[in-house]
């Protein structure tokens, strides 16, 4: 039986390595996900790098990083490495790393605090309870909607319905394009607030009659839906994602809403606008 053939097992090792016919080799590989390749390649072209942690050895590791082109640009670390490391150390090495193999949750909430005290904005993606650390310490926590936990799910900021990095990277463009139209928002709306109060200052300090209150009551409408179709304009392609563009990179988490460009843009039309109105108002034909 099987036991007294364990048992003698030391005894007959010899029919380990005889009356044997060899069949074959079989090898397993794991597998990327379709799309896996392109949406990094969207990631890293609008500005932002792409991190793998895994629990898989160096050599697996490797692997995965080659097929999606991550090492091109950084370098492979063992988490065993990592915990050798001086917190100086650490830190100078933080942005080259793009793989780390054996990671634990501590290592990467340790690596996301490396690189925010470097003034870059981390998202993480998170499944299991022992990520935990990891979101209160990203600034974005990605969850997947099929795989990992449910406690998970309700903490992230981000939840993945189809389970991809591709939707990582339509979150991207349509947060940048956001972003971009709420510039276009701001300047639009603001040059008006300046100028409407401006001319009513005027009529009230000369007493000539600017505007009709009908007249600004329409301003005000038309002003109002034109600031809310730059809001819901979107392209059709990415901006950032195009091959002909250079790549953008991501806004500063300490980044002004209205940019300097914006501000002198502001000063020239309001003022020239404040300044039509005035000598219209005192020069011009009553």
């Amino acid at each position: 039986d099987l036991d007294s053939w364990l048992i003698g097992l030391d005894e007959h090792s010899c029919l380990l390595s005889s009356d044997l016919t060899f069949v074959g080799l079989l090898g397993l590989r794991s597998q990327m996900r379709s799309g896996i390749e392109e949406a990094v390649r969207s990631c890293e072209e609008a500005g932002v790098k792409v991190r793998v942690f895994t629990g898989e050895q160096v050599d697996g590791g490797k692997l995965a990083a080659e097929t999606c082109s991550l090492l091109q640009d950084g370098s492979i670390v063992t988490a065993a490495e990592w915990r050798r490391l001086s917190d100086q150390e650490r830190a100078a090495i933080a942005p080259s790393v793009r793989v780390m193999t054996g990671a634990s949750s501590e290592e990467k909430a340790e690596l996301v605090r490396c690189l925010q005290e470097r003034g870059e904005v981390v998202g993480a993606s998170c499944q299991h309870l022992e990520d935990l650390r990891v979101r209160e310490q990203a600034d974005v926590t990605i969850a997947m909607r099929h795989q990992g936990d449910e406690v998970v799910r309700q903490e992230a900021d981000l939840i993945s319905l189809n389970d991809s990095l591709s939707s990582v990277a339509s979150v991207l463009y349509r947060g940048r394009r956001f972003h971009q139209n709420l510039h276009a928002y701001l300047e639009y709306r603001t040059n008006f607030n300046i100028v409407a109060p401006f001319a009513c200052f005027l009529a009230a300090l000369g007493g000539v009659e600017i505007f009709l209150p009908e007249q600004m009551l329409w301003m005000k409408v038309v002003v109002d839906v034109l600031s809310l179709l730059c809001v819901a304009s979107v392209d059709r392609l990415p901006y950032h994602f195009r091959s002909h563009e250079a790549p953008r990179s991501p806004y500063r988490r300490n980044v002004s809403l209205l940019s300097g460009k914006c501000k002198g843009r502001l000063l020239v039309q309001a003022g020239s606008q404040c300044l039509l109105l005035s000598l219209l108002s005192f020069t011009g034909a009553s």
